[in-house]
């Protein structure tokens, strides 16, 4: 297990919260933008459906954004790619953009996971953490 480095958890912890901040931004059209609404409908996507989506997507962005959190939030962003991806390519899209969410998310959530204590898993502290 490498060392718990505090400039790491605060180089980690920044990282999400900006990788959150960025996908809850790219989120929000998808809830009031009209054109995205009108995309969303040409997609066949309803109205319940694609708020589910989004708010989903941003309520697991905003889980993302903290540590102790973070990996359910991971998993629920994981899971609105994954729908999110379907649509597009069920409809001729090559949604990449997902796919490089998707990465840098299982990439920060790893890193994230291996820097944190014992104690934040509910467990209790090891002798030599």
């Amino acid at each position: 297990m490498p060392a718990r480095d505090p400039g790491v958890r605060l180089a980690l912890d920044s990282c999400r919260g900006f990788v959150a901040g960025w996908i809850a931004a790219v989120t929000v059209p998808l809830l009031v933008s009209p054109a995205t609404i009108a995309e969303c409908s040409a997609l066949g996507l309803g109205d319940v459906a694609r708020v589910a989506l989004g708010a989903g997507e941003i309520a697991g962005a905003l889980l993302f954004a903290f540590r102790r959190v973070a990996t359910p939030g991971a998993a629920i962003l994981l899971v609105a790619f994954v729908v999110a991806a379907v649509l597009h390519a069920g409809h001729g899209y090559r949604p990449w953009w997902l796919g490089a969410y998707a990465l840098v998310v299982v990439a920060l959530e790893r890193a994230t996971s291996r820097q944190r204590p014992s104690s934040e898993y509910g467990v209790g502290a090891s002798a030599g953490s």
